[in-house]
């Protein structure tokens, strides 16, 4: 190989791997997941608040343990599934959009639905008062 091949070869290498070191995300820490998984479940003992957030004992020994779980190399989609199991869908944050957990998403559409046609409903009724006449009714 020629100088100039091997500096071209070298360089290509170079730009490959930068863009691989771009393109790779570092993977989160497990405090981090830890924070990310608490962040999404409700604290048993505590009204709305998160287990990442809750100064309740209850609170600190979840997170503990989610730590502990991590740590020990099971998945946050387990260790999730796992709280599921012991509290029910009520520990998560955000309902799951299933049977009763549907609920939460579904009645503000349906208000929405229920609104937009009562004001079309309203509209029509008043347009039909006037005839279609423009002004004030005589």
């Amino acid at each position: 190989m020629t100088r100039r091949w091997r500096f071209l070869v070298v360089t290509a290498a170079i730009v490959a791997l930068g863009a691989l070191a771009l393109l790779t995300e570092p993977s989160p820490s497990v405090d981090e997941t830890a924070r990310q998984l608490g962040s999404a479940l409700r604290c048993p003992t505590c009204q709305g608040v998160s287990v990442a957030d809750s100064p309740s004992p209850v609170a600190r020994d979840m997170r503990d343990r989610i730590v502990a779980e991590l740590r020990a190399g099971r998945t946050p989609d387990d260790i999730r599934r796992e709280f599921v199991a012991a509290y029910g869908d009520w520990v998560l944050l955000e309902p799951p959009s299933r049977g009763l957990g549907l609920l939460p998403w579904a009645i503000p559409a349906a208000a929405l639905v229920a609104g937009a046609t009562r004001w079309a409903l309203a509209a029509r009724r008043w347009i039909g008062r006037e005839g279609g006449a423009r002004g004030r009714p005589e």
